[in-house]
């Protein structure tokens, strides 16, 4: 948004959905400044660090991004303050008495910079305002907005939304195999992402969006991760269910001969027993990692599946279990953005 408002355009485009998608994971934008001469060398620097790829090296915060904002235009003042104190010593004491009015390129130019520095802080502080304080609880006056992104005219089940909310992955049959497809929310074809045997489940993205895991059944469940933009897919561990870490570095999942959760690096190696149920003829589900990932929500349900569940939360350091309590009826999982309430939506009778 900050590119666009000083350049004009788009920092990424393409023709097609994969391209788009390439130029986003890949692609480097033109430089902010050769679309605008008249964009600051800082700000153009504030934008590198919005568009970074390096996730790590990303403002981690929108108040970060206002601090910069805010420090730039302060001095943007000051240069201008410091040039008019210039323009004011450089005239003789005679002229100070005529009503001259004394316009430099280097003033118009801060002027310009300044308007547009202006509009981004305000841009970026009623961003900071509605992230930070907007009242998230209360409930809306007027009806909600919905928008079609899809012309599809075919099933589009087990639907999930990227982490940057540009694409959604979702489930649909070709020649009676449910396969993986993946379309942009602005809309587009979907594209295929996995034409093999099997009938596939689709679990989520990878935390960083460049990946879609999902359960494969064939004779036995293997977990499996497809690249977003098309590739060979990869066989990630023997199980089903797959639920990545916060970070992308591991994995959980169930699996296939034991009612136990495991976790294994993203590769599939180095696996490892998370929680095994003593006593018990419940069979656990790894759901959502907690934020932070030190905790995983886990559905303990019965072995003859009966749609019933009690809802767990396990410790993955200390392998401890606490019971959070039992709903009916089958369920599908997400977070409240607070992070500390697990909402979910439930089938009953059918």
């Amino acid at each position: 948004m900050l590119y666009e408002t000083c350049t004009g355009t788009l920092p990424f485009r393409g023709d097609t959905t994969a391209l788009i998608f390439k130029a986003i994971l890949d692609g480097t934008p033109t430089s902010a400044v050769r679309l605008n001469p008249d964009v600051p060398p800082k700000l153009e620097d504030i934008i590198n660090k919005a568009l970074e790829k390096d996730r790590e090296l990303r403002y981690q915060g929108a108040a970060e991004m206002r601090a910069d904002l805010k420090r730039l235009k302060r001095d943007t003042d000051s240069d201008r303050v410091s040039s008019a104190s210039r323009t004011f010593q450089g005239v003789s004491l005679e002229h100070t008495t005529r009503s001259v009015t004394v316009d430099q390129p280097p003033t118009r130019l801060a002027r310009k910079r300044y308007i547009a520095l202006s509009a981004c802080v305000i841009l970026m502080a009623a961003i900071f305002a509605a992230y930070h304080f907007w009242p998230r609880t209360s409930i809306p006056t007027g009806a909600a907005k919905i928008t079609k992104i899809s012309q599809w005219n075919k099933p589009m089940n087990q639907t999930r939304l990227s982490p940057d909310g540009h694409a959604v992955a979702f489930v649909s049959r070709v020649g009676g195999v449910a396969q993986v497809f993946l379309m942009l929310t602005s809309g587009g074809e979907p594209l295929q992402l996995t034409n093999d045997e099997g009938e596939k489940y689709l679990e989520n993205f990878s935390p960083d969006g460049k990946e879609v895991y999902y359960s494969r059944f064939l004779g036995r469940s293997e977990v499996w991760a497809v690249p977003t933009l098309g590739g060979v897919p990869r066989r990630v561990a023997s199980g089903w269910f797959g639920v990545p870490s916060p970070d992308g570095a591991s994995i959980y999942y169930r699996k296939s001969d034991t009612v136990a959760v495991f976790r294994a690096d993203k590769s599939g190696l180095n696996e490892e027993l998370v929680y095994k149920p003593e006593g018990t003829d419940q069979s656990f589900v790894p759901l959502l990692l907690f934020p932070g990932g030190n905790d995983l929500l886990a559905a303990g349900m019965p072995v003859n599946y009966v749609p019933k569940f009690r809802f767990y939360r396990i410790n993955v350091a200390s392998h401890d279990a606490i019971d959070l309590g039992e709903v009916s009826g089958n369920h599908d999982v997400v977070w409240a953005e607070s992070g500390k309430t697990a909402l979910f939506s439930r089938t009953v009778d059918g």
